[in-house]
């Protein structure tokens, strides 16, 4: 019964999550929620798509409710209905626990164990595609803006901040939001004090914010200039 208790409301859980999310997504891509969705379900899906998950032998498996294909699923299904987003997918890459090679064993396992109709598989692998060519967007932004300006650095991950947001608890202290939003979703503690912090208490920098859109816009326009002169150039050569 101690089992069974938390294995039925994971159950009840998914289910509801794959309706929720079939009806609307919008809700899902909030700056916050969106960190919260692609954090817990990537490491749901390392849990359950694990190596040994599906062969994982337990005795009176249905009378313990212990049924990792159905989970499988279900899950599986809740990322495609996310999947329709662009930003989900972004962001899923951007998740520490992300892992395509995950999602690809994911596929082959929905195949292997006809645990879904074809139809679905082929949009389970649309959003695998899509994961890897915001991996490839990902990698691309990455070196293009290497080097920015020292206010515009998020001070812990010593990556560009996009969406800056100030620390009430340790004033003059600017960090991404999706950085301190993954922080406090752990422990509600300023990281630099230890003082109380909670994600509605985040101060949104809106000045700072605009500058560095201006300067990633600016660094984009000439890195697009430039390829286009680039390309102009071998077209030239290849004239003579």
């Amino acid at each position: 019964k101690q089992v069974k208790g938390p294995l039925s409301r994971s159950m009840q859980i998914f289910k509801m999550m794959r309706l929720l999310t079939g009806k609307a997504v919008e809700p899902f891509l909030h700056v916050d929620m969106i960190t919260r969705m692609t954090q817990g379900l990537n490491i749901l899906l390392k849990e359950i798509a694990g190596e040994k998950m599906l062969e994982l032998k337990v005795s009176k498996r249905e009378e313990l409710g212990f049924k990792p294909r159905e989970w499988l699923s279900l899950l599986s299904e809740i990322y495609v209905n996310l999947g329709v987003s662009d930003s989900f997918a972004m962001a899923m890459v951007k998740e520490d626990q992300y892992s395509r090679e995950l999602l690809v064993r994911v596929s082959s396992l929905l195949r292997k164990h006809a645990l879904m109709e074809a139809a679905f598989i082929a949009k389970f692998e649309t959003f695998v595609n899509k994961c890897k060519k915001c991996e490839n967007q990902a990698m691309e932004f990455d070196l293009l803006f290497r080097e920015y300006p020292l206010d515009f650095d998020d001070i812990v991950t010593r990556t560009l901040m996009r969406d800056p947001v100030g620390l009430p608890t340790s004033p003059g202290v600017f960090l991404d939001r999706t950085t301190i939003v993954r922080i406090l979703l752990e422990n509600e503690l300023d990281p630099f004090n230890k003082k109380k912090l909670t994600i509605d208490m985040l101060e949104p920098q809106e000045d700072l914010k605009r500058r560095i859109d201006e300067f990633v816009a600016e660094r984009q326009r000439d890195y697009r200039l430039y390829l286009m002169h680039a390309e102009s150039h071998e077209r030239d050569l290849s004239k003579r």
